[in-house]
């Protein structure tokens, strides 16, 4: 039960100690839900930089508005996306061995993809460990932006156009980290052969990635 509960957390770091075991049976559903209550504990963190960044802005919020939507996003939002995410890469890790002659099992590709989706919650410690250090040192961006992709290479080229500051911020060091557990989780549970490993993680990468790019350039 605790290994299927904690499964978005151990096993973005350490997949083979997670899968490698036939003998253990992983709760999709408990792991979906470990997904979602790590999700919000992780977006909990964030909390106090949102609303300060939100202050900070010409927006014209009342304080007890903004705090209601920001802790809406953070407990409700960023915890069903997270699901709906997994839910989304399982049904392409499913797919792809599907459709070059293998038989995925749907269940182990959904825990494949729920441990992927604990690398988000991965980039959202690393985001408010990166924020806190700022507090600290007294190095406050009024903005409160941390970026984790190629973004943050492309700083001192702001008239960049903005399918390729969409596509930036997609490809970075979580992102390759993603792929990798991805693979390593399809050869372990669905004992794929390596390179079908790799391939079918690199297309879901690219097709989930692909779907955020075009969402943040026709918004």
């Amino acid at each position: 039960m605790l290994a299927s509960l904690f499964a978005s957390i151990t096993g973005p770091i350490g997949p083979r100690a997670l899968f490698a075991d036939d003998r253990r049976r992983l709760s999709p559903a408990l792991a979906l839900l470990g997904l979602a209550l790590a999700t919000a504990a992780s977006a909990s963190l964030l909390v106090p930089f949102m609303r300060a960044a939100v202050q900070a802005s010409a927006l014209p919020l009342e304080d007890g508005l903004a705090t209601q939507a920001i802790v809406f996003n953070a407990f409700v939002l960023n915890p069903l996306g997270a699901c709906l995410g997994a839910l989304v890469t399982a049904v392409l890790l499913w797919t792809v061995p599907l459709v070059t002659g293998h038989e995925p099992n749907w269940g182990r590709c959904l825990l494949v993809a729920i441990v992927v989706g604990g690398v988000e919650t991965g980039r959202r410690l690393f985001v408010a460990g990166v924020l806190w250090l700022r507090e600290i040192a007294g190095r406050v961006d009024p903005q409160y932006d941390v970026r984790t992709g190629l973004d943050a290479l492309l700083v001192a080229l702001p008239d960049l156009p903005a399918p390729v500051l969409a596509v930036s911020r997609h490809v970075g060091l979580f992102e390759v980290w993603a792929i990798l557990v991805a693979a390593a989780g399809l050869a372990l549970a669905e004992r794929l052969p390596q390179r079908v490993a790799v391939g079918t993680a690199i297309v879901a990468s690219v097709a989930f990635n692909g779907v955020l790019v075009a969402l943040e350039v026709l918004a």
